[in-house]
């Protein structure tokens, strides 16, 4: 049995995808203080422009998402209207499942990206004597619809970009996830029910 809660956004004119990242990240520092891998996340109006205006989080562990659903933050957002959240709710057993990933296959094509591993590789080589050599090796790659989220690092401060797919088609149910509430390799193959329906 797995139960979630949903958080709907209210302002009409806000960023999704800032809000969800917000949420994330609560989500992030609550499961990496308590060493938890049992939190997934949905997003019941993905679509193709943004993550949607609501995100869920789902567990078997109904007193860890309960506990989750009363954090500080979420009800500060709360009291603010910013977001509203429901109680908890089981999930129907006839549910299609899906994955939400984090690709970091999609950050290694970005240009900012490029730049900061060639400024690494440039620091690397003359650590060690040699000139840099560029490999100009380009690999044609494609990817499904994803979208980021912005989070900011809570050791450094530092920003840094979230890339995230939407697989359907999965058929075992898996509840394993990464900080983030994601699923990220072979390892961490986290599923999650697609809340899309009218719950």
């Amino acid at each position: 049995m797995r139960y979630f809660f949903e958080i709907n956004y209210l302002p009409k004119r806000a960023s999704n995808n800032l809000i969800a990242a917000h949420c994330i990240s609560i989500l992030h520092g609550t499961v990496s203080r308590d060493k938890c891998s049992s939190i997934g996340v949905s997003f019941p109006d993905w679509n193709g422009s943004d993550v949607g205006q609501s995100i869920a989080f789902i567990s078997k562990d109904e007193d860890k998402l309960l506990k989750l659903s009363k954090h500080f933050d979420f009800r500060v957002m709360e009291e603010e209207s910013v977001i509203t959240i429901s109680e908890l709710k089981q999930v129907p057993i006839e549910v299609t499942e899906v994955q939400y990933i984090r690709n970091n296959g999609i950050a290694k094509l970005t240009l900012a990206e490029r730049k900061r591993r060639i400024e690494r590789c440039v620091l690397r080589a003359k650590r060690s004597g040699r000139e840099y050599q560029p490999q100009h090796e380009y690999k044609d790659r494609s990817f499904g619809l994803f979208h980021k989220l912005i989070l900011i690092s809570q050791s450094s401060r530092r920003s840094f970009p979230l890339y995230i797919e939407k697989v359907e088609g999965v058929k075992e149910v898996k509840c394993d996830f990464s900080h983030y509430g994601l699923g990220s390799n072979q390892l961490i193959m986290g599923t999650v029910p697609d809340l899309s329906f009218d719950h």
